[in-house]
Order: C-alpha cells, then sequence, then structure tokens
C-alpha cells in the first residue's frame, strides 16, 4: 500500500538521518534557539532517547494572562514529541506559551528507537490516549481548555477526540499545519480502497487505513456533514507541495454557518515556498502564520523567503 510505504519510508529515513548536532538547552531567562529544521527534532532524539525537545512538556509551567491557553503539539504519522517539532517549542516557549508535546499511537512493546515513530495506531485509540494527555496538562496548569497545533495525522485523529469523548469541552483553538480533512487519495483509483483498508489490521501502521479518502474512519470524522465543531476556531495551513496529502486540497474545507476557519495556503502571495509535507512543519513562514492562528489580536509579519523542501530552512 502506497500510503503505509511512503509513511514508513519517511519515518525511517528521518530517525536514521546522521545530524552532526541537535538544538542546544538555553541558559536560565536567555530565549531557546529556535532551530528551523525538521531534522533537528531527529538529531535531538538520537542525543536524548525519549526526552522532549527544550521548552516543551515543562509541568511546572504556567500560563500568563496573555497566552492563558497551553499549547499541545500532536505529531504526524512516523513522529514522536521530539522528532517532529523542529522550531515549535521554542518558537512558543519564548513568547510566554506553556507547550507540551506527545508521542501517540507508538508501536508496543519495541526498543528505541522504534518505540519513538508514533502514529501507527488507529485513530480511536490513539485519540484516547490524547485525551489523557489533554487532562494531564490541564490539571497541572490550571487551565480550562488548551490549544492544539498537529501536523499530518495530528490534524485528523484529534477529530475523534473533540468529536466524540468530549474533547470539544476543552480546546479552544485548532491548528492544522498539512492536514487532511477528506483523507489523501494516495493516487489510488479503485473505488472504496479507503473503505476496505480500513476493516483490516495492515502490519505496523494499523491506523494508516484511516487516513485514506472513503475510508470508515473519514465518514465517521465527518458526522454531520463537516469535520468541523462550532465554537472551536480553526486555522488551516496547507502546502501545495505536498507529496502525503493527495491532493494538498483536502485539508481546504470551507466553514459553514457557524463555523470558525481560516485556510491559509503558504505559496500564496510567496513562490519562494517550496515547503513539502515535512518542511511545512519546520519553516518560519508556516510557523508564524501558526502564531497568528494561536493570537490573531497580536498578529507577526509573515515573512516571503525561500524555503527548501523537506528541512524547510531558509537561506536567511
Amino acid at each position: 500500500m502506497k500510503l503505509v510505504k511512503r509513511s514508513l519510508i519517511a519515518a525511517g529515513a528521518a530517525l536514521l538521518a546522521v545530524i552532526a548536532a541537535g538544538p542546544a538547552s538555553a541558559a536560565p531567562n536567555k530565549k531557546l534557539p529556535e532551530n528551523y529544521n525538521f531534522l533537528s527534532g531527529i538529531a535531538y532524539e538520537l542525543q536524548h532517547p525519549g526526552g522532549s525537545l527544550p521548552g516543551s512538556n515543562d509541568f511546572s509551567c504556567k500560563p500568563t494572562p496573555e497566552h492563558p491557553r497551553p499549547v499541545v503539539l500532536v505529531h504526524g504519522t512516523g513522529g514522536a514529541q521530539a522528532t517532529n517539532w523542529g522550531p515549535y517549542p521554542a518558537l512558543l516557549t519564548n513568547r510566554g506559551y506553556c507547550v507540551f508535546a506527545l508521542t501517540y499511537g507508538a508501536i508496543p512493546g519495541v526498543p528505541w528507537p522504534a518505540n519513538q515513530i508514533g502514529g501507527m495506531d488507529k485513530q480511536d485509540v490513539s485519540a484516547r490516549q490524547l485525551d489523557r494527555f489533554v487532562d494531564d496538562v490541564l490539571a497541572a496548569t490550571g487551565a480550562e481548555t488548551v490549544d492544539l497545533v498537529g501536523h499530518s495525522q495530528g490534524t485528523y485523529m484529534p477529530t475523534y477526540y473533540v468529536k466524540f469523548l468530549r474533547g470539544a469541552e476543552k480546546v479552544t483553538k485548532y491548528v492544522s499545519l498539512a492536514p487532511l480533512w477528506r483523507g489523501t487519495a494516495d493516487g489510488v483509483p479503485v473505488p472504496n480502497v479507503g473503505n476496505m483498508l480500513d476493516t483490516i489490521d495492515v502490519p505496523v501502521c494499523t491506523g494508516c487505513g484511516g487516513m485514506v479518502a472513503g475510508s470508515a474512519m473519514n465518514k465517521k470524522l465527518w458526522t454531520g456533514g463537516s469535520p468541523y465543531v462550532s465554537g472551536i476556531d480553526y486555522a488551516n495551513i496547507m502546502t501545495r507541495g505536498d507529496e502525503f496529502v493527495v491532493p494538498y486540497t483536502s485539508g481546504y474545507v470551507k466553514p459553514r454557518a457557524g463555523e470558525s476557519v481560516t485556510n491559509v495556503v503558504v505559496q500564496k502571495g510567496c513562490a519562494k515556498d517550496f515547503s513539502d509535507h515535512l518542511a511545512i512543519v519546520s519553516s518560519r513562514r508556516a510557523a508564524f502564520f501558526v502564531l497568528n492562528a494561536l493570537d490573531p489580536g497580536h498578529p507577526v509579519t509573515v515573512p516571503c523567503e525561500y524555503v527548501a523542501p523537506i528541512t524547510g530552512q531558509s537561506l536567511r
């Protein structure tokens, strides 16, 4: 199956990448380094097995009046709390947010580094893990709700949490990088292939079939005729260069009456952005769109700069 094969190849290649050094921890009262390189999180994982990126998962963090909601980072297929997030823990911590990241859907009973390949389980199973994690974050911080920032499957699986596990009561903003609301077609022209794949347990990645267009899971997430829930503010940030979400417009769903949704394609007004499915979660341009989605009352200027595929690095 093309979707499973490509997801596992991408995850495996990333974990085996040889990177000279990961991001350094900052001294107290100093800014954390914001490393706009997707591979930097993988480098950190190789040096700190099972660890959290600097700036994330400080359960003593207390939200401020300026940023009263903790931000929970929800990785994509093959990712984990450290490997998926490059600059985000530092980026958000430096701006006063309490930042948390989980690893969900990991393969059970396997040694490191395979146990840091998340997003492998079915979306309903992973959503229950997210549910428990959000409850832990709220209990530790004293906040009433969280904001979610997801990538790839991390934009999709939380919908199960929001719709069927009462997550809507605990989520205010839902920001998605490379969303796949309609599922990915994966280039398969066979009718109903998504529904067929979702009824079998694919070895290793039992949740991959649920992300294919037409799958039973995809239909369930559209319960009520929309992937959205009224009362939550959504932002969808997409790239035309997405090679895993096919077509990339799977994530471009307009709101209905009563729904709050902003749709952004990073190439609009910036032809120098060559983001693909990985780069969009580590480019400065996409990250600034995320900042504006989380705090629209204090917008930042989104740069137009060259963005490299895979790493998301610019030429600055």
